[in-house]
């Protein structure tokens, strides 16, 4: 779990005793209670598993409750929707790092490779998101059969390209654009594109407003 301000994290399972958690949650489901006493069971879940003792400083359990939120009411929300349950007040985020144990050579499991439900395509066509990234190396084999060129070829015929870092400034011929950014854009009544987003943060709007007024 990181901070957002990224000064800070900490492992979830240090304060929190997930695996109980997990357990309680299979326990709740098996009751079907109403929605009421289904939130009231979850919430005395989240408290006998929460250890304040080891939580970092400042940890408050209801950034617990935020954690396992879900990001939107709707099961196909996409990431506008997502941004509107940000708050202020959300300093932690979670930094989930998933493995699948049947996608080594050695466990390979072709029946849950057919249950990948995440389409890739490819100029051989569609493939699984799990089979082109595991197993036997479909991604390499794919690649290799299209390459226009490797890496050292492409150094050895055009050399290498220059790098820019650092601050190091990039020479153009001109700066002239006639490119307007739309967050900048005057539309009428004062409303830009994004005047009306509710993903932004109420700072963020501050930051709009204050740029709208330099101009």
């Amino acid at each position: 779990m990181p901070h957002g301000a990224g000064a800070e994290w900490t492992p979830l399972f240090k304060f929190f005793d997930y695996e109980q958690f997990i357990r309680d949650v299979a326990v709740i489901t098996d009751t079907a209670r109403g929605k009421t006493l289904t939130a009231a069971q979850l919430a005395l879940s989240i408290l006998r598993n929460f250890k304040a003792s080891a939580a970092p400083k400042g940890f408050p359990i209801s950034q617990i409750v935020s954690l396992f939120k879900p990001s939107a009411a709707r099961s196909d929300s996409d990431r506008n929707d997502r941004m509107k349950t940000r708050s202020d007040q959300d300093d932690w985020r979670v930094l989930c790092v998933e493995g699948m144990w049947f996608q080594d050579l050695w466990t390979y499991d072709f029946r849950r490779t057919e249950m990948c439900v995440i389409p890739y395509g490819t100029q051989e066509g569609e493939i699984s998101f799990c089979a082109y990234n595991t197993g036997v190396g479909w991604r390499q084999i794919i690649e290799n059969m299209h390459q226009t060129a490797s890496l050292a070829e492409w150094h050895k015929t055009n050399g290498r390209h220059e790098i820019f870092a650092k601050g190091k400034k990039v020479e153009l011929k001109t700066t002239e654009h006639h490119l307007i950014l739309p967050v900048l854009d005057n539309a009428p009544g004062g409303a830009g594109c994004c005047s009306e987003n509710p993903g932004l943060l109420p700072k963020d709007r501050e930051a709009l407003a204050t740029t709208r007024a330099g101009r």
